[in-house]
C-alpha cells in the first residue's frame, strides 16, 4: 500500500514539473504603446510580449489589425513572427502612416492558431483605442486699412488665422485672398501651433463699384489634414464707391473748361458735381473741392478763392500772363484737398486747366 501511495506522489511531482515546463505568451493592455500619431506623420506602435515560462520559443507568429471607428472599417493587418526567449520581454515594432484624424482600435492577439501549448491560453490577445490628433485652421478675422475704399484706391487687406486643433501643422499651408472667386494672392505659412494666431496682409485696388466679397481660405491646396475640413474660409462683404470731386465755376470758366474737366474726370472714374458759389458753405467741408478762376472772378468764385490762397498767390495770380494749379489742404476740415486752378484771365484759367489735368489727376487719386 506504501508503495501505491508513493508511486503516486511521484507521478503528480513529475506532472507538475512538466507542466511548469510549459511557456506562458502574454500581452497585456500596458504592453501596447503608441507613439507620434498626428495626421500626416508616421506613427509607432510598440507591442512587447511577455514569455513568462522557462521554454524557448522560436518564429512564434503574430497577428495584428487596424480598425477605423470612425468608418468601423479595418484598413491595416499585418503578420510577423518574433523569438520569445525564457522570462524574456520581446518587442515588436509597427510603423503605420497616412492616418487621417480619428479614433482607431489596434487589436493583436499572440500564437492566433493555438500551435503553442501554454500554461494559461487566455492572455494572449489585446485590444486597445488610441487618438490620431491633427490641426484645424480657420479665418478669425478680415479687416481693411479703409473700410470704405474708393475705386481705384489701393489698400490693405488683413486677415488673421488660428490653429483650433490639437496637433501644429507638419508642413506649411497657403493662405488666399479672393475677390468674388478671382484669387488675388496668396501667403505661405511654414507652421502653427496649436492655439496660435497668424496675420498676412496683401494690397488690393478695386475697380468697380458697389458691394464686393472678399474672401479668405486657410489651407488654400488643401495640404493639410484637420479635424474639420468645412471651417476653412471667411467672407467679408465691403463696399466701394467711386471718387467723388466737388467743382466750384462760374458760368464763362465753366463754358471754356470746366466741363471739359468734368468729362476727363468722369473718364477716369470720379463723380463730378458742379457747385455755385450761393450754395458753397453746404459743400465747403467736402474732402476733394476743385475751384476754377483767380481772386478776381466773378459771381462771387473770387471772393472765396480769396479766403482759401494767401496773399503771395493772390498777388501772383493778379500779374500779368499768370496762371498755375495751388494746393490747399485743412482749409476748412481735416484730410481736405482743395485744388485752385486759376490765371490772371478767363483764357489763362483754362489754360492752367488744359495743361493740368493729369496733374490733378495724380493728386486726386495717389
Amino acid at each position: 500500500m506504501k508503495r501505491i501511495f508513493l508511486f503516486f506522489i511521484i507521478l503528480s511531482i513529475l506532472l507538475m514539473q512538466i507542466n511548469c515546463e510549459l511557456p506562458d505568451l502574454e500581452i497585456a493592455e500596458e504592453n501596447v504603446t503608441f507613439e507620434n500619431f498626428v495626421s500626416g506623420m508616421t506613427g509607432i506602435i510598440y507591442v512587447n510580449i511577455e514569455n513568462k515560462g522557462n521554454v524557448d520559443l522560436y518564429t512564434v507568429p503574430v497577428k495584428y489589425a487596424l480598425k477605423d471607428l470612425g468608418t468601423n472599417v479595418v484598413i491595416y493587418q499585418g503578420n510577423v513572427t518574433k523569438d520569445c526567449l525564457k522570462n524574456w520581454t520581446t518587442t515588436i515594432t509597427i510603423y503605420i502612416s497616412n492616418l487621417s484624424y480619428g479614433d482607431y482600435l489596434f487589436t493583436v492577439i499572440v500564437d492566433p492558431e493555438n500551435i503553442i501549448e501554454e500554461s494559461d491560453e487566455t492572455n494572449n490577445a489585446v485590444e486597445k483605442t488610441f487618438h490620431v490628433s491633427a490641426s484645424d485652421l480657420i479665418v478669425t478675422e478680415i479687416s481693411f486699412s479703409n473700410p470704405t475704399p474708393k475705386v481705384d484706391e489701393e489698400i490693405r487687406i488683413i486677415a488673421e488665422a488660428k490653429n483650433i486643433g490639437e496637433a501644429s501643422t507638419i508642413e506649411s499651408f497657403k493662405i488666399g485672398i479672393y475677390e468674388g472667386e478671382s484669387l488675388i494672392d496668396e501667403k505661405e505659412i511654414e507652421k502653427l501651433d496649436p492655439g496660435a494666431f497668424i496675420s498676412v496682409f496683401t494690397y488690393w485696388t478695386p475697380k468697380i463699384e458697389g458691394d464686393i466679397e472678399i474672401k479668405v481660405k486657410v489651407d488654400l491646396r488643401e495640404e493639410i489634414d484637420e479635424m474639420d475640413e468645412n471651417n476653412n474660409s471667411l467672407t467679408h462683404s465691403i463696399t466701394t464707391e467711386k471718387l467723388k470731386v466737388f467743382i466750384l465755376s462760374n458760368a464763362i470758366d465753366w463754358g471754356l473748361q470746366g466741363e471739359s474737366l468734368e468729362v476727363f474726370l468722369e473718364s477716369n472714374k470720379i463723380d463730378v458735381q458742379r457747385i455755385f458759389p450761393s450754395n458753397f458753405d453746404s459743400y465747403k467741408n467736402e474732402a476733394i473741392i476743385i475751384i476754377l478762376g483767380g481772386p478776381d472772378a466773378y459771381s462771387g468764385v473770387g471772393y472765396i478763392v480769396s479766403q482759401i490762397l494767401g496773399s503771395s498767390s493772390v498777388n501772383y495770380l493778379r500779374t500779368e500772363g499768370a496762371y498755375n494749379v495751388f494746393l490747399e489742404r485743412d482749409i476748412f476740415t481735416a484730410n481736405q484737398l482743395i485744388i485752385v486752378m486759376a490765371g490772371n484771365d478767363r483764357d489763362l484759367t483754362a489754360k492752367a486747366i488744359v495743361e493740368n489735368k493729369n496733374l490733378i489727376l495724380s493728386y486726386i487719386k495717389p
